[in-house]
């Protein structure tokens, strides 16, 4: 029974040192090996005359999917017969192993198993076999893509082979109870917590309500293609995008209904006031189409403001309208908010991941942090991963879609621990909703 306990006890500091120091972002992957060496206790039936025992064994794994795998078990224990010295014996197992696992792309992967596979019990020079078949539950917890904590239970029905001819083949009911380590190789990396975009226009596909968006096309916050002037015709096909307020329009957004012949224009800006969508702009200031301020390098400045007005089209510019020289910060704080209890990244954004990419890309051979900071909604714990999430998600999206190298960029959460503004408000809670890249050593 000394024995038992004491692979109890180490059994149980491995799962407290394994809660205290996780952190992870990996699960049950298809397609990989799995070695997992265990130890536990052994409690075999009472009528069977031997001491509970503790034992040791080796799971040698293959997943086939996220959700089904499959093991070759074998496992090793030394038992004592009651009253001790009585024919103490050797006693070995070895079985295949079928796992259905729930939640594989979680942290905690809990699973269930059954297996059949033999016993050999060897005393006195001789070996008796056994037939075994095992059926229980377990847990996997991952620190890593690649390294878990495992807790397992079985029951093991025996039925004996080998026996005397007055033992009429006796059937035994047996318990193991183990935990060790799960070591995961190869097999495809998941998606980070499922937020999948199958037609990559920064919805993903479970708030998608358009999903079949064509490439390159702008999608609103639902993920449909937008209809800036709202006529019915989106604007990737729109040529007249600033229809009036309910003109009808053909099906190439254009109103079909001539305007009245007598024209005004208020601010004598050449611009009729119907539209004109900058209807009091001064005197002597420059406008385009629509009436407004002239923007001619497109850089969102206006000309009368702009002290840079050639920058090269999809440069980022500072409010002056001059390029941002990325290489000379040290950090960039996104200005990317999230909504209460969300990762999503919203498409209004891109300009913000832009010019990550832009500041990581400015500093070659550079290691980059991800911050993610929430505000102080719910408890420290949830907060603390859902900045994990935030700064995962924020990663996942420079990886895929704007060519960062994963290995320059690691994640990592600070909860409700650094605010930079007072979450008592709405507007300063949704300030402390962010992220931050900075350069580290």
């Amino acid at each position: 029974m000394q024995k038992v306990l004491s692979c109890q006890v180490a059994v149980v500091a491995i799962f407290v040192l394994f809660m205290l120091t996780t952190t992870a972002e990996a699960g049950n992957r298809a397609g990989a090996f799995t070695l997992s060496p265990m130890a536990g206790a052994q409690i075999f039936q009472q009528s069977e005359e031997v001491d509970n025992t503790d034992f040791y064994g080796l799971h040698l794994g293959y997943n086939f999917t996220k959700h089904f795998g499959s093991e070759l078990v074998g496992t090793g224990a030394a038992v004592d017969r009651q009253p001790a010295g009585t024919g103490d014996f050797n006693y070995w197992t070895g079985r295949l192993d079928l796992l259905y696992h729930f939640q594989p792309d979680e942290l905690f992967v809990p699973y269930v198993s059954a297996g059949i596979g033999g016993a050999f019990l060897a005393e006195d020079g001789g070996i008796d076999e056994d037939l075994i078949v095992a059926y229980g539950v377990g847990f996997k917890y991952f620190t890593t893509d690649w390294l878990a904590l495992r807790i397992d239970a079985r029951q093991l029905w025996r039925h004996e082979m080998t026996y005397k001819p007055t033992d009429h083949g006796k059937n035994y009911k047996n318990y193991m109870l183990s935990g060790g380590l799960t070591f995961q190789m190869g097999g495809a990396e998941p998606a980070l917590m499922q937020e999948i975009d199958t037609d990559h226009d920064g919805i993903i596909d479970a708030t998608d309500l358009c999903p079949g968006t064509p490439a390159g096309v702008s999608v609103d916050a639902n993920g449909c293609p937008l209809d800036t002037d709202g006529d019915g015709v989106i604007d990737a096909v729109d040529q007249c995008p600033w229809s009036s307020t309910g003109a009808k329009v053909d099906a190439l957004g254009c109103e079909t209904i001539v305007a009245a012949a007598l024209i005004e224009d208020a601010d004598g800006d050449g611009v009729a006031d119907r539209d004109d969508k900058c209807p009091n702009t001064p005197a002597d200031v420059p406008v385009n189409e629509r009436g407004c301020p002239a923007d001619s390098d497109f850089d969102g400045v206006f000309d009368v403001d702009d002290l840079c007005p050639d920058t090269p089209r999809d440069r980022q510019v500072d409010p002056s309208g001059c390029e941002i020289d990325y290489s000379t910060m040290e950090e960039l704080q996104l200005e990317i908010t999230f909504a209460s209890n969300s990762s999503v990244i919203d498409a209004k954004f891109d300009v913000q991941m832009q010019q990550a990419a832009d500041f990581i890309k400015a500093h070659p051979g550079e290691r980059f942090l991800v911050e993610g900071h929430t505000d102080n909604t719910g408890s420290a714990a949830a907060n603390m991963r859902l900045s994990q999430k935030r700064a995962d998600t924020v990663r996942w999206v420079l990886v895929r879609d704007y060519g960062v190298k994963k290995d320059h960029l690691t994640a990592k959460g600070f909860g409700d621990s650094d605010p930079i503004a007072d979450n008592s408000s709405q507007s300063g809670r949704m300030a402390n909703r962010r992220v931050l890249i900075r350069v580290v050593d």
